[in-house]
């Protein structure tokens, strides 16, 4: 196995053995990163414990930064058995000038959509009324009932009450393109969660510790509010 073989390839680099710094030239050299080709593997110094590199993975168990250096041994690189998935798509949520990262669209759409469902239970038949506008009477109309969530013209809408008032109305969300995006990069998660095996788990746990819900419910939230 050489050096151009790994880089080229598609494998894991662990870099757990602390050394010095060589003092030659790297051969890669890039936002931080400095990477020396050795007779026994690889020497990095990295600004970050994790990231891909081409299609590798590169891993440092422990602390980076402040010029530590660690070799990842040709005997030690394995075979990545799964396809990374990059959280690199942007998707424009409504109120927002800009793109907003998957990761934190996610965790907007989940939260505004949850908030449309409790707001639709406790709706307060004969009090709560519809605002008098075009989309409420559109969304209405064309659904024959309410929903706390509803899709028209391509166009994903929340409801929302304003439980002081008792008035409630339909509020833009995201495109139905753009939630689909979502959709797609959560389930393809899924999906290389499951080839990855024995790792699912802890995968698992740290979406739910970051996001407070599982993958299965998101897609569970999707699918029911886009049918």
């Amino acid at each position: 196995m050489t050096h151009s073989e790994v880089l080229s390839g598609s494998y894991k680099i662990t870099f757990r053995t602390f050394v010095l710094t060589p003092t030659t030239h790297p051969d890669l050299e890039h936002n931080g990163l400095k990477l020396w080709y050795v007779t026994d593997g690889f020497i990095c110094l990295s600004p970050m414990r994790s990231f891909t590199q081409g299609n590798c993975k590169f891993v440092f168990p422990y602390e980076t930064g402040g010029g530590r250096a660690y070799i990842g041994y040709f005997s030690q690189i394995e075979p990545l058995t799964y396809r990374q998935v990059r959280n690199s798509g942007s998707v424009q949520i409504a109120g927002n000038k800009n793109p907003i990262l998957y990761r934190k669209a996610i965790a907007i759409v989940y939260k505004r959509i949850k908030d449309a469902i409790s707001c639709d239970s406790k709706w307060e038949e004969g009090r709560t009324r519809e605002r008098p506008t075009y989309i409420n009477r559109a969304i209405l109309r064309e659904s024959g009932q309410r929903k706390p969530v509803a899709v028209r013209n391509g166009t994903v809408y929340t409801l929302f009450v304003d439980f002081r008032h008792l008035r409630a109305d339909y509020r833009e969300l995201i495109s139905q393109e753009h939630i689909m995006k979502l959709y797609t990069y959560v389930s393809d998660s899924i999906a290389m969660d499951n080839v990855a095996k024995g790792i699912k788990e802890g995968r698992d746990l740290i979406w739910s510790n970051a996001f407070g819900f599982s993958k299965e419910e998101f897609i569970e939230m999707i699918e029911n509010c886009t049918k």
